[in-house]
């Protein structure tokens, strides 16, 4: 059996079928799309996990650092602190003067 088709539904058919084509396209251009800032952010989440960790162990070196300074300069001593109340309250503690008049 032959179905005959008129030229209007033939042109209507490809009109859809164009318009599927096309958004099929626009579909498949959104999903590349979709991947590459799906590919961008997995990068960047996992950049800024390693600059975290990174700051971290830089935080946790630079106490250690200190606390060897502090350790070779003696300030982590006992006497440093308990010298600290002592400064509060000297008597020779230098004064500010007024200004000269002139």
């Amino acid at each position: 059996m032959i179905t005959i088709i008129r030229r209007t539904r033939l042109a209507r058919l490809a009109a859809r079928a164009e318009a599927y084509a096309h958004a099929y396209q626009h579909a498949q251009s959104i999903d590349t799309r979709r991947r590459r800032l799906l590919v961008a952010c997995a990068t960047y989440r996992a950049e800024s996990a390693n600059l975290r960790s990174l700051h971290r162990e830089q935080a946790r070196r630079i106490r250690h650092l200190e606390a060897q300074l502090d350790h070779a300069l003696g300030t982590d001593s006992p006497a440093v602190d308990a010298g600290s109340n002592w400064q509060q309250r000297r008597t020779d503690k230098p004064r500010p003067r007024a200004e000269a008049t002139k």
